[in-house]
């Protein structure tokens, strides 16, 4: 025995070590937890890669929850703004004054900040975005040709509010019948077009930095010198009523004590159904609608394509779309009554499931925030000096918006979630 062994001593141990060698390769990784849901009967070797639906559940509807607090909360605060806006309002018709229509200005500024805090909830499947009510063309459309509603330079007749003749009454009915018509160019209703009516028409050269220089006076019925004041009021009361209907109603949709509404809807979706439709809301508006539409394109725009171009107030409406970002980044929104709002956030929802990848998450959210702080106001010169693709605040922001929507991407993507169009099915 010990004479045959002694015959093959250099050829038996590369053998038996290549075979183990060999043997070791061919353990499959994977998960070995039976009690996972992606347990893989082959697997030898655990590789940290279960997944537990009860878990990834939980975590989802932590976040979710708190998400929908939040909107509730920033919806009804732009009630609440919008329902001061219309007492100063309804004080500057009765009494027309330069103090007044300052007043109604700063009114409208505040009223908008929670709003533009909101709107990283659109393009989420929510209720600001539904077809059958028209919340968001009746809110906050602001691409529209201000010529449908008053005049402007050049055309001292043109608007609804100039031809008593076509449209004799001024009610919500009529402007509802006629908001977003001619293929969304004609706006009647929302902030923008109450912007519209407190400020006018933006005349001045870009490198002037001014507003609009609208006169209280378009409002002092009994002015010879003023064409179609009463008839500017009532526009104006009109819109501003609509708006604080429409808030009411969108808060309601999202309100916790109310049965048979969106708030319930989105609850009671699969919770990781309900997360991958707020995190495609916070993409989309990001990178597409933020990004995209409202800044790169916006870039040396001789039209000075901007949302809120009468008032020049489109950099606080940058800064508070960026804040509102963050404030489902962090799981925490303060209120206008200094109180906060707060729970699960997605970045405790990312740390849970993919806690690698949660850093980088709230980093490139406060980069937004701290990006869209630097924009100088007003945004019209401020992109007026840029061009896309070059170096400067507005084009930083496009990026970091870009990096922020990407890397949600790419972490809805390893928490099994994928945002993707068909998020309906």
């Amino acid at each position: 025995m010990n004479a045959n062994l002694n015959r093959f001593p250099l050829v038996f141990l590369p053998v038996v070590l290549l075979s183990a060698t060999f043997l070791s390769g061919c353990v499959e990784k994977g998960c070995t937890d039976p009690l996972a849901r992606n347990y893989n009967a082959d697997a030898e070797r655990n590789d940290g890669s279960c997944v537990y639906d009860a878990l990834t559940n939980e975590a989802n509807t932590e976040f979710t929850e708190t998400y929908a607090s939040i909107v509730h909360a920033m919806y009804e605060d732009a009630y609440t703004e919008a329902l001061t806006l219309q007492e100063t309002i309804d004080l500057f018709l009765a009494n027309p004054t330069i103090p007044g229509l300052e007043a109604c200005r700063e009114k409208w500024v505040l009223a908008h900040i929670p709003y533009s805090q909101s709107e990283g909830f659109r393009f989420a499947f929510g209720a600001i975005d539904d077809p059958n009510n028209n919340f968001e063309v009746r809110v906050n459309a602001w691409e529209f040709n201000p010529s449908y509603i008053d005049y402007v330079k050049g055309a001292p007749l043109s608007g609804i509010i100039n031809d008593s003749i076509s449209y004799p009454n001024i009610n919500a009915n009529v402007l509802i019948d006629l908001n977003n018509t001619q293929g969304g160019g004609r706006i009647t209703l929302g902030y923008h077009v109450i912007e519209f009516l407190l400020w006018g028409e933006d005349l001045s050269a870009v490198e002037d930095q001014l507003p609009g220089q609208r006169t209280f006076s378009d409002y002092v019925i009994g002015d010879t010198n003023v064409r179609s004041a009463k008839r500017r009021g009532e526009f104006l009361k009109t819109c501003i009523d609509q708006l604080v209907i429409d808030l009411k109603n969108l808060t309601d949709e999202w309100s916790p004590t109310i049965q048979n509404n969106y708030h319930a809807e989105f609850l009671g979706l699969n919770p990781k159904k309900a997360t991958r439709y707020a995190l495609t809301g916070l993409v989309n508006f990001a990178q597409f609608e933020l990004a995209k539409n409202r800044l790169e394109t916006s870039l040396s725009s001789a039209e000075g394509r901007e949302e809120s171009r009468f008032s020049d107030n489109s950099h606080r409406d940058l800064y508070f779309n960026a804040v509102g970002l963050r404030s489902v980044m962090n799981g925490r929104y303060g209120r206008v009554d200094s109180t906060y709002v707060e729970g699960f956030s997605l970045y405790d929802l990312i740390f849970r499931l993919k806690p690698d990848m949660a850093p980088k998450a709230k980093s490139l959210t406060d980069n937004v925030v701290a990006k869209a702080t630097a924009v100088p106001s007003p945004l019209d010169f401020a992109q007026s000096i840029e061009v896309a693709g070059s170096v400067g605040p507005v084009n930083e922001t496009i990026a970091a918006l870009r990096a922020y929507g990407n890397h949600l991407t790419d972490v809805s993507v390893e928490m099994g979630i994928g945002i993707k169009g068909d998020l309906l099915d």
